[in-house]
Formats: structure tokens, sequence, C-alpha cells
């Protein structure tokens, strides 16, 4: 908090992997290769020159036991850990700055929270990121997972259904009373 108010700079870390290269002001280069998990802070990021992603997806993961289980070919992975923070925003806008053409998507909760994480993904940095797996499909199939929403749940969701943002999946929500964490698509799926 204290380092998105400017108050005091402690180095915050972006976890990322897939395939590509990072060249650095000082000219040294790191080969990124999906079988090695990698973490940059946020004082090298700012130091990065090049940024090239060989895979044809960028994919946000909002939680870490997804993001570890997930390794689908093509893709190019960045932990969110939530509501991503300006290291990761930095992150993901010199990436899509070299790299526009890839198709960006997002992996999150099914739930209010995990739409709203989204909306704010889009929001802050300016890119459309597709919702990955963040649908009535996988809401209704593992169903037999799901929780019901909580009071807050349903204000949220009705916030989001007034702004007309995400309708077919917030409806359907709402009319099953049901949520759904990532980490069961992931555990069952990936």
């Amino acid at each position: 908090i204290l380092e998105e108010l400017n108050v005091y700079a402690n180095p915050s870390y972006v976890y990322f992997k897939g395939n590509g290269k990072i060249t650095f002001q000082n000219g040294n280069e790191i080969s990124i290769t999906p079988e090695i998990l990698l973490a940059l802070s946020s004082a090298c990021i700012k130091e990065i020159v090049d940024f090239e992603i060989k895979d044809t997806k960028i994919m946000t993961v909002e939680n870490l036991t997804s993001f570890n289980r997930i390794k689908e070919p093509g893709t190019f992975y960045i932990f969110l850990s939530g509501y991503h923070n300006s290291a990761k925003q930095n992150f993901i806008k010199k990436i899509h700055s070299q790299n526009p053409e890839k198709e960006y998507l997002h992996f999150g909760d099914i739930d209010p929270d995990g739409f709203y994480i989204l909306q704010n993904l889009r929001t802050k940095t300016n890119i459309n990121f597709a919702p990955y797996k963040m649908g009535i499909t996988q809401l209704e199939k593992y169903s037999s997972f799901a929780k019901p929403l909580e009071q807050n749940d349903q204000k949220k969701a009705r916030a989001l259904k007034e702004k007309n943002l995400f309708p077919e999946i917030i409806d359907c929500m709402l009319k099953a009373n049901q949520k759904l964490e990532q980490e069961i698509i992931s555990w069952k799926e990936m």
C-alpha cells in the first residue's frame, strides 16, 4: 500500500513463466523457458528495453495454485495474486507495448471479485483481457464444488450487473447462487 501511494518504495516481484527473451539497458539478456519460473523486482522491470514473447497468448492468473498448475503450450503466464500492484501493471504494460498482437487472457475465480479483478486489470492496463475458463460452462460443470454466494458477493454481483459487466455469467451466478474457485478448474482440467 505504501508503495502504491509513493510513501515507501519497497520492491515487489512479478512471477512469470513461458517462452521469451528479456534484454536490459546494460545489455544483459535472460532467456525464458516454460520449465523455469522466474521473478523480477519492480526495479528490474524499469531496466527492460526489449521483451520478446515467443508464445501466442499472454495470460494473467489470479491464484498461485493455478499459476503453478497451468501449462498450456504457447502461453506466457503472469501471476497476479488477486488485484495487481503497480509493478505487475508496469510489467504487463511493458510486455503489451512490445507484443500488442498477442492474445491477452485472464484466468480467475468465477465469483464477483474475480470479475472485479478482471475489470480492474482491463482499466489499469488499457488491455482488453478476455476471461479464460470463467464462464457458465465451468460453473455448471463443477457446480458440485461451488459455494453459495455470500451477502457481500450478491451485492457485488448486482453492482456488476447494473454496470452491464459480464452479464451472462453474473446472471448465472445469481440464479444458481453459486461461485467457484479457479483452483477447482485448474485441478480438474490442467
